[in-house]
């Protein structure tokens, strides 16, 4: 199997200037921070970034590469607002479109959709709809609501694929599609063997005393591999609850201690 990892600087090289792309992530967190670098040291400009954005924004607006940013915020969670962001807005060097999070994310599922519009309340009621005189209203088929008509938001695609292993991956799919149609289509035609099912609904009552042939199956036919299903997810529960519980010991113990060190930092 083909490896199709690239680095940093591989995917740089199949983007182009004037591209919109996504960046994902929300504000600080699960930034690709390491491409966003690789973006900001290149040659690209005229960027339009699509994100829930936080540094990543910053450090590109920072490096000059883009020209639109289209958002639901731009934030550093502890700062409200990423400062390069706001300094750039605010002296007017980028173009922004500032939606609700919701509708971006509406705006994404309607592109990934093929769809014209995603319809969402979001945004009625707001000035999300004054500073965004594009935006459209629809009144549902079904009644007399009006939503927003949240069109799609399209990101420039980079396939990293070349011409080769697209063509491979092509006739590849088609063959295993037709191999399991032809499979299923012979299934289809098949005579249903009802051996078992009739021998579950003849002993069900008289040997495991129940009528419902489904819990008779689970509970006594297969009564070991439904305890090993059962002792699997409690394993789990157990482990999940002891993880909560460690977490909330840590909190308690970091909070105590940030507390300490405030208190004497107020004293002195």
């Amino acid at each position: 199997m083909a490896d199709k990892r690239m680095t940093e600087d591989e995917v740089v090289d199949r983007l182009e200037s004037g591209m919109t792309i996504g960046i994902g992530g929300w504000a600080s967190r699960r930034k690709p921070m390491s491409l966003v670098r690789a973006i900001a040291r290149s040659k690209l400009e005229d960027l339009t970034l699509v994100t829930y954005g936080g540094p990543d924004v910053g450090l590109l607006v920072a490096a000059g590469k883009v020209r639109r940013v289209v958002y639901g915020f731009v934030s550093m969670d502890n700062i409200p607002l990423e400062p390069h962001f706001r300094t750039a807005r605010q002296e007017g060097r980028i173009e922004v479109t500032e939606y609700d999070e919701d509708m971006l994310q509406r705006g994404l599922y309607a592109a990934a959709m093929r769809l014209p519009f995603m319809p969402t309340r979001s945004g009625l009621g707001s000035d999300v709809m004054r500073v965004n005189p594009e935006l459209r209203t629809v009144t549902s088929p079904y009644g007399d609501d009006e939503v927003v008509a949240m069109p799609p938001l399209h990101l420039d695609e980079a396939d990293s694929r070349d011409l080769q292993t697209g063509l491979r991956d092509g006739v590849v799919a088609l063959a295993v599609g037709l191999g399991i149609t032809i499979l299923l289509l012979v299934v289809l035609q098949t005579d249903l063997d009802l051996t078992l099912t009739d021998l579950f609904r003849a002993t069900s009552t008289p040997i495991a005393h129940g009528r419902n042939v489904v819990n008779v199956i689970l509970v006594d036919y297969r009564a070991i591999d439904t305890l090993g299903e059962i002792s699997v997810v409690m394993a789990a529960g157990l482990a999940i609850l002891a993880l909560i519980r460690l977490r909330a010991s840590t909190s308690g113990t970091s909070g105590a201690r940030s507390g300490r060190g405030r208190k004497i930092g107020s004293s002195q």
